[in-house]
């Protein structure tokens, strides 16, 4: 008797120890966050080199860590809660939807400015010229009309504030360790901004450039990252970030009450994000051909099918009642 209750002393602490969904997500995300501090930190250096000596080897170089960096982003983009909410952080690391093609018109502002641009006077700018998609329409679009170079130093300035930005959003995530992990009410947050996320992937960043918005227009440019033709492979960099960060944490709370759901919830995610693998980097090419528009189709009916999973099973499920969020108008 003696030993069994010694044995029992000894397995409390581990019962004790055992890991929370928000322990894992919080984790995770750190993990996350870190690496979109690695690859900002990695395009702020390659942007300054690159600016001490463009030409065309470096601009390409430069364009594809920018990529990379970017969908570092898009892995942990779908956190809506927390430090990102700080200083419209999120909107600082990507302005999108940009229907007013804002991005170009306050870029070329500033490429025009009388007096250097530098990290302070960009602080003073609107989220329009700060982040990835304005480095984007620099990189992609300003310089492919008038050569390497020509968008230095607001290049380099901007990315300086990137990686700024990113570093805020790692130390943040991890000041806020003790007070995310200690309420309840942020798992519901987290469930529902894995929700948003993908409904926001289904029905604007693919349904909308597909004209399913009403318009039946097809129109490329209304996806991000149409400049650098990246739209797709964002959306499968989301993907990926919800597999990567958001599942271990539901798998937490699923695998021992509702194991059968967790295994369905993985199969939706699979399904979409195979889809996604399948198809290339950008969506012109395949919103002008038919065989491609019916690729995007079975992407999209993928992506509608795991919103409605989520919404109607996982949802339920926790007892989580989605409302309204603020991002979820124009």
């Amino acid at each position: 008797m003696k030993k069994l209750v010694c044995i029992a002393a000894l397995l409390l602490p581990l019962t004790a120890q055992a890991e929370t969904p928000l322990q894992r997500w919080h984790a995770d995300l750190s993990g996350g966050y870190a690496t979109l501090l690695d690859r900002s930190a990695e395009i702020a250096r390659e942007m300054e080199e690159y600016c001490a000596a463009p030409d065309a080897a470096r601009q390409t170089e430069v364009r594809r860590q920018w990529a990379h960096a970017f969908m570092a982003w898009q892995a942990v983009r779908f956190v809506e809660f927390g430090p990102i909410e700080q200083d419209s952080m999120g909107w600082q690391m990507q302005f999108w939807p940009d229907k007013k093609n804002l991005i170009a018109r306050k870029s070329q502002m500033l490429l025009r400015s009388a007096t250097p641009v530098t990290v302070e006077t960009l602080a003073n700018e609107g989220v329009a010229v700060k982040g990835f998609p304005a480095l984007e329409y620099l990189l992609f679009e300003h310089e492919a009309k008038h050569g390497p170079g020509s968008a230095c130093p607001v290049l380099a300035v901007i990315g300086t504030q990137l990686e700024a930005n990113a570093r805020t959003l790692a130390q943040s995530w991890q000041q806020f360790e003790s007070h995310f992990e200690s309420r309840d009410a942020y798992t519901s947050d987290m469930v529902k901004s894995a929700i948003h996320a993908t409904e926001i992937m289904r029905d604007k960043r693919l349904g909308e450039p597909m004209g399913l918005s009403g318009s039946n227009r097809r129109v490329h440019f209304l996806a991000d990252a149409w400049r650098s033709e990246q739209s797709l492979a964002t959306i499968q960099a989301s993907l990926e970030g919800l597999e990567r960060y958001f599942m271990p944490g539901l798998e937490t709370m699923l695998k021992h009450s509702s194991p059968e759901l967790l295994q369905e919830t993985r199969d939706r995610l699979d399904a979409a994000l195979e889809k996604s693998k399948a198809l290339p980097a950008g969506m012109k090419a395949l919103l002008g051909d038919d065989a491609g528009y019916a690729q995007l189709q079975s992407l999209f009916i993928s992506m509608d099918a795991l919103v409605i999973h989520l919404n109607d099973r996982v949802a339920v499920e926790l007892g989580i009642v989605k409302g309204f969020n603020s991002s979820d108008g124009d």
